[in-house]
């Protein structure tokens, strides 16, 4: 029982930090496009760094957003259950069952196309919300001219 118990824990963390960092590759690039810079790596390393110095607000925020995304992805699956359901009536044969996996991908299709981006824009709004005015700590930076300073004396 208390193996299962730790599992679960950890079934659960791991989900917490694989929801938290989905969409961080879209919400770096964001930030290199609102900062306009020469040096795409350079910003995208401080992107990185600001966005680990907020990890608890981003991740607070991703966990609850992703909540909220199977919610309204399991709405749309009933939603889609009728219109799938007729499809498959007018097709030929015993191809009930086909429904539920058809309802499945026109619900899936949907959640890519319009719920996903909904989420990397709410994501983005909250990163820059978290970074205004803050600078890279250049102890959290490996790549800073500081922390390549004291690290060589």
């Amino acid at each position: 029982m208390r193996l299962w118990r730790e599992a679960t824990l950890a079934g659960v963390q791991f989900a917490v930090i694989r929801i938290s960092l989905t969409y961080v590759d879209e919400i770096i690039l964001g930030y290199n496009i609102r900062n306009d810079s020469s040096s795409p790596f350079e910003t995208a390393r401080q992107g990185v760094v600001l966005y680990a110095q907020k990890g608890m607000t981003m991740v607070t925020n991703a966990v609850w957003l992703a909540l909220i995304l199977w919610g309204v992805t399991f709405v749309i699956f009933l939603l889609m259950l009728a219109p799938a359901g007729a499809v498959v009536y007018l097709l030929p044969g015993h191809l009930s069952g086909w429904g539920f996996v058809l309802a499945i991908v026109f619900a899936w299709a949907l959640k890519a196309a319009f719920v996903e981006p909904f989420a990397i824009a709410s994501l983005m709004q909250v990163y820059f919300e978290a970074i205004e005015g803050q600078a890279p700590n250049p102890e959290w930076d490996l790549g800073s001219p500081k922390r390549r300073a004291s690290s060589a004396s």
